[in-house]
């Protein structure tokens, strides 16, 4: 099928902002639009997007997108129907916010074949009525953006993504891209296994970008960290003040009261400095991001929450106030300078003690070993014809743990072979104790793989 575009004309004619394809772009594209699984690894600023968005337009049939974010997800949809090319018609979004006569007028257009491409979420490919619409029209291409997060274990996950390759199937199983900026080789491997990849054409390209001065500043107390951090940011953006400065910042932290307090403490210097975080209003959350894409507000002191799929080309300084998680979450995160191909700064301020606060978290994320067990006890006494939905509300109820994190559990032990899911519910196999065993011995290499990575 490569043979029957010119990519380059293409490119020019549908997307002339981009002169050229970036590394890996062309390789990518030109393995779906044959008809081959792709797990493409670019980087940060690399033009992900792009692949699937230039095959989507060639493609005659619809583009299926999951995006782990509303707001990446909003954010692509207002490109692509800003594209002033009458696409705007072509381009739907389903998420959980779409209901009722809304949701049947997409599904719909969308059985109709009237959609070139389709963003959505992994909890939405779960639902029966998203995937009979999908079912019912002509799927060309799943894209799976920000792939990565499939292999995020632990039990914060979203067991929605573990429902992707059985999307795919139910798409009349497609090519799937898998796209992400920054997987090593044991996630590029996870991410392949969960999607049930055929044969996948890896393509990965280096994370190398001259524009960008990577620097750490060593901090020896909590005080000295707030100093360092003021310091940087009048010595790296001296005019963020000027109404005519183009340019913002983003400070990283890492827990949700960081971030506030880290805002305030600017602002009382006069810097125009807001925070965000995945613990406010969503309204509230929407109103910052629109003053930091518009330069209303210059800095933002936010958790990871904030950047996944923001496109803001400008940014011109990345400060990590504490260390993140991993080095991933790090160049993730700082990759998001200097998009725009500008000398750019990313700082992180440096103290040993951070990496035993993420220790800490790694490992308060997970229930307690007597906590699983009594999960695990519970499932053994459960009648098969009980729904899922049922259990899970009351293995959370009874261990004290979030839905998400009881689902999975589910899904580990269904995995594991403990566990049998039919229609009506499950079934418990096996003896608790050796899948206590098995869970456990699970948990403990979740562990030493996260702390690694530190």
């Amino acid at each position: 099928m490569p043979d029957a575009f010119d990519l380059d004309r293409e490119l020019a004619a549908r997307f002339p902002q981009h002169p050229s394809f970036r590394p890996g772009q062309r390789e990518a594209l030109e393995a779906v639009l044959a008809g081959r699984d792709v797990v493409a690894v670019l980087p940060t600023g690399g033009g992900k997007t792009l692949v699937y968005q230039l095959a989507g337009a060639l493609l005659p049939g619809t583009t299926v997108v999951a995006t782990p974010l509303l707001a990446l997800m909003h954010d692509q949809v207002r490109r692509l129907s800003e594209a002033g090319d009458g696409s705007a018609e072509r381009v739907a979004a389903i998420s959980g916010n779409v209901r009722g006569e809304q949701r049947e007028r997409l599904l719909t257009d969308l059985r109709a074949g009237r959609f070139d491409f389709l963003f959505t979420t992994p909890e939405q490919l779960v639902r029966p009525d998203l995937r009979g619409a999908l079912a019912a029209t002509g799927v060309d291409l799943f894209c799976v953006d920000e792939a990565h997060c499939i292999s995020e274990w632990g039990f914060d996950f979203r067991p929605a993504y573990r429902e992707l390759a059985a999307a795919a199937q139910a798409m009349g199983r497609p090519p799937v891209l898998a796209l992400t900026a920054t997987a090593p080789e044991a996630v590029r491997r996870d991410v392949a296994m969960e999607l049930r990849l055929s044969d996948p054409v890896l393509v990965a390209r280096g994370f190398d970008r001259a524009n960008l001065h990577l620097q750490v500043v060593h901090v020896t107390s909590p005080d000295r960290r707030d100093r360092e951090l003021a310091k940087l940011i009048f010595e790296l953006l001296p005019d963020i003040r000027d109404p005519d400065f183009a340019g913002v910042a983003v400070v990283y932290c890492t827990t949700r009261r960081e971030s506030e307090e880290t805002a305030l403490a600017l602002l009382s210097l006069g810097l125009p400095a807001g925070h965000y975080h995945g613990g406010m209003e969503r309204s509230l959350r929407e109103e910052v991001q629109t003053g930091f894409l518009s330069e209303e507000l210059r800095i933002l002191c936010a958790t990871s929450a904030f950047g996944m799929g923001i496109d803001k080309a400008n940014i011109r300084a990345v400060i990590h106030r504490t260390m993140p998680d991993s080095l991933e979450a790090y160049w993730q995160e700082a990759g998001r300078a200097g998009r725009d191909d500008e000398p750019s700064d990313c700082v992180l301020l440096y103290r040993p003690e951070d990496r035993s606060v993420h220790q800490h978290l790694h490992r308060r994320s997970r229930p307690s070993e007597p906590t699983v067990a009594k999960m695990i006890h519970l499932l053994g006494q459960v009648d098969t014809a009980t729904p899922e939905p049922e259990v899970l509300a009351r293995l959370s109820e009874v261990a004290g743990v979030a839905r998400s994190g009881a689902a999975t559990l589910l899904e580990d032990l269904e995995r594991f072979g403990f566990i049998t899911a039919f229609k009506s519910g499950i079934r418990f196999k096996g003896e608790p104790s050796e899948a206590m065993e098995v869970i456990a011995a699970h948990q403990a290499t979740q562990v030493e793989v996260e702390e690694s990575r530190l």
